[in-house]
């Protein structure tokens, strides 16, 4: 079968709804439009190629050790004061995306000075010290601890959100009793 010409002499297509032996007129290839449209979006405001990603947050996460002592407040009470023994060394800070909080996306343990930095994606997170039956560098100290809103038990948690290129700090209080 021939395909039909258009005015400059070239082929046409042959899904053409023009009747065989007419004349069409000559249409540029399409990959030759999507080219230009490409070529002229960044000059109109447009988008060429794909979204480029916001940057990264960094979520600073001081964990310190904080003395208890009576009987817990209510829950809808406000707790007693709670002096800062000092940084709490050693402890294990998980993160969790706040839509999935199954599995961690990072998880590194405090340094010296009780502090752990995490550079992630922009989002919602719960920072978290899980339980611990024997503290690290306090043997025979025992701790109150929190429970998340799925129902396990942590030593202490916190609801943070990471803004993109910017620093997000959290304080979390690991509550010795009788200490």
């Amino acid at each position: 079968m021939a395909l039909p010409l258009c005015a400059r002499g070239r082929p046409s297509a042959p899904w053409s709804s023009a009747p065989p032996g007419a004349v069409r007129a000559c249409r540029p290839p399409l990959w030759l439009l999507g080219c230009a449209l490409l070529a002229l979006g960044p000059l109109s405001g447009g988008r060429a190629g794909p979204a480029a990603s916001p940057p990264p947050g960094t979520l600073q996460v001081a964990v310190q050790w904080a003395r208890v002592g009576g009987v817990p407040p209510l829950p809808d009470q406000p707790g007693p004061l709670q002096p800062v023994i000092g940084p709490a060394s050693g402890l294990r800070v998980q993160l969790f995306a706040a839509e999935a909080p199954l599995v961690p996306v990072a998880e590194q343990p405090t340094d010296a000075q009780g502090e752990a930095t995490f550079t992630l994606p922009a989002g919602r997170y719960w920072v978290l010290v899980p339980w611990y039956d024997a503290l690290p560098g306090l043997p025979g100290a025992q701790a109150s601890g929190a429970y998340l809103p799925d129902g396990r038990l942590v030593l202490a948690w916190a609801a943070v959100e990471v803004a993109p290129a910017e620093t997000t700090a959290v304080t979390l209080l690991v509550r010795l009793l009788g200490a």
